[in-house]
């Protein structure tokens, strides 16, 4: 399972080594409001980071871990892309996962779920944690409130939406300030943030590996120098071209 907390505070880079486990350890997220419908044309106007490397327990850079006798057999079966927006009510996180086979045993972490830890800015504590998840049967989402602060996540605040045809996997949640222990949220903050995609398929069901973003920030323990940095930026210029990778990734789901 996975979580961290974090603590919204003033840009501090110096002190966390999250780029020895991470290939890309920062994102600046712009402000724009975003709503969690399940609809991802919000979201047009932000690249995401797409099948970021990480580091495993065996020093090796991998896109996917493989775990307790699951198998990667390559793209198809699951690549992970994330992205991350704010407005002073919320922090946005999108996650968009291509997989073959959705599985889950009708549980926030075990089988195919989100697992996010937060921590301060100097990727140094790791304080709330928060998971979600669809069931096995697609009907219903499951949040785990792990390490939360003022009543955690709700189901208003998580939208998921699967679609076997294009083999996607749409999350799309909000973090008010409050459940992440904070007054307001400014730019220029800075959050350290692990997401990580546990993944399961029919033949090996479970947590049988992931993939995401910092996703060693969740698993083998809860560890703070293992998440992202994402810094709260300026508001959102323009929309990506039509054509860009952006584009490209959520073409399956429009």
């Amino acid at each position: 399972m996975i979580f961290t907390v974090f603590i919204l505070t003033v840009i501090f880079l110096g002190s966390a080594n999250a780029g020895e486990w991470i290939e890309e350890d920062m994102f600046t997220a712009p402000e724009v409001s975003i709503a969690v419908d399940g609809d991802p044309a919000d979201w047009a106007g932000i690249e995401p980071l797409i099948g970021v490397e990480f580091k495993t327990t065996a020093d090796e850079w991998v896109v996917f871990e493989e775990y307790n006798g699951g198998v990667w057999n390559g793209p198809e079966d699951q690549t992970v892309s994330v992205a991350f927006a704010w407005d002073p009510s919320a922090i946005y996180i999108y996650i968009m996962v291509v997989d073959d086979e959705h599985q889950n045993n009708d549980s926030w972490f075990d089988g195919d779920a989100a697992q996010l830890v937060f921590a301060d800015a100097d990727r140094t504590a790791h304080t709330y944690l928060y998971n979600f998840a669809l069931n096995d049967a697609q009907n219903e989402i499951l949040i785990g409130n792990e390490t939360a602060e003022a009543g955690g996540l709700t189901p208003d605040d998580v939208v998921i939406v699967r679609d076997d045809a294009t083999n996607t996997t749409f999350y799309e949640a909000r973090f008010a300030p409050a459940i992440l222990g904070l007054d307001s949220l400014e730019m220029d903050m800075a959050i350290g943030v692990g997401i990580c995609v546990n993944d399961g398929d029919v033949d090996t069901p479970g947590q049988k590996g992931w993939g995401g973003w910092g996703p060693h920030a969740a698993v083998y323990g809860k560890n703070g120098d293992k998440t992202g940095l994402v810094i709260l930026g300026a508001p959102v210029a323009a929309a990506v071209d039509p054509d860009s990778k952006m584009s490209t990734t959520w073409g399956g789901l429009k």
